[in-house]
């Protein structure tokens, strides 16, 4: 399989209008990749939320985008959606497994300045 510019992965992330603007969320999406690898994207959406098909598509042109770490696919996946969905926070995890186990993971997070309503991630 030929590999793809990071570039031509970004596009293929889908947004559209949050349905709840105004209102505290957190939306998860994630994916097994190939490798061993699981990616896990988080966010409180501002003004959009990540289609659903968008996002396998971006999966998928993934597995084959010049990435050797999984320290490196998490930062290029939050610059992707940092950049495509401009989430008021945003969090990507990746982690990979061997024998069932998982064995390296890395997390990355972003905001935009001045948000910090860490107080909506505490449970009752």
């Amino acid at each position: 399989m030929t590999a793809i510019s990071t570039d031509n992965c970004r596009q293929l992330l889908e947004v559209m209008p949050a349905p709840a603007v105004g209102l505290m969320t957190i939306a998860t999406l994630s994916s097994a990749l190939n490798n061993g690898l699981a990616l896990a994207v988080s966010y409180v959406p501002d003004q959009h939320v990540l289609t659903r098909a968008g996002f396998d598509a971006y999966v998928r042109a993934l597995e084959s985008a010049p990435v050797t770490t999984p320290e490196a696919l998490a930062a290029l996946v939050a610059g992707d959606v940092s950049n495509e969905l401009v989430p008021k926070w945003l969090r990507v995890t990746v982690n990979r497994s061997s024998n069932g186990a998982v064995n390296h993971s890395v997390t990355v997070e972003d905001r935009q300045p001045g948000w910090n309503h860490t107080s909506m991630f505490k449970s009752p």
